[in-house]
């Protein structure tokens, strides 16, 4: 499948989610985003509507970030999580894929609000991430649980994880700690 007809593959996947959602939109919350963004053209040109989610609610809460390859071709995946407004949002290449509703956090937890998924790039060299990431104080781990990459060099530390392979990053969470919770060590 080549990149046009995977971002036209994912638009209707959009589509047909919104439509058998009922729009997604209710009065709890999640869902009408979508409806409150400039209509894109009908085209698999790539619409980067991150910067009007940043402008209208500001950066997430918690988000992920993984690249993954289809046909020859990276795509960058990301799901921003807004606790407060109990929506996430997920996108391919910068395109809207649809927002969700999500479930509030406990009372006490803290947020990784410290980082930007727009100041991630992906496939960049550790050197470079960690210098892009400035004082922020990451440790190489040896495993995560939940994480199982062959030959990926784990970071982590103050909310943030990172995953490497051949010294390119393709995994970034900055998650949300619940009271209770630890850190990894390394």
């Amino acid at each position: 499948m080549n990149r046009a007809a995977l971002k036209a593959f994912v638009t209707l996947v959009g589509a047909v989610a919104l439509v058998a959602c009922g729009g997604g939109g209710d009065s709890q919350g999640g869902g009408d985003l979508a409806e409150q963004l400039p209509d894109a053209p009908v085209e698999a040109e790539s619409i980067d509507r991150r910067p009007a989610i940043l402008s209208e609610l500001g950066g997430p809460e918690a988000f992920v970030i993984t690249v993954d390859e289809f046909d020859g071709t990276i795509s960058r995946f990301e799901s921003w999580s807004y606790y407060s407004a109990n929506t996430q949002i997920d996108f391919v290449d910068g395109e809207l894929l649809w927002d969700i509703q999500i479930g509030a956090l406990p009372d006490g937890t803290l947020l990784p609000l410290t980082y930007e998924p727009t100041e991630f790039t992906m496939l960049a060299s550790v050197d470079d991430t960690l210098a892009t990431l400035g004082d922020v104080d990451l440790e190489p781990i040896e495993s995560a649980a939940d994480f199982e990459v062959e030959g990926a060099e784990l970071w982590a530390g103050e909310q943030l994880a990172l995953a490497f392979v051949d010294d390119r990053l393709i995994y970034v969470e900055a998650f949300p700690l619940a009271p209770g919770e630890q850190e990894v060590d390394g």
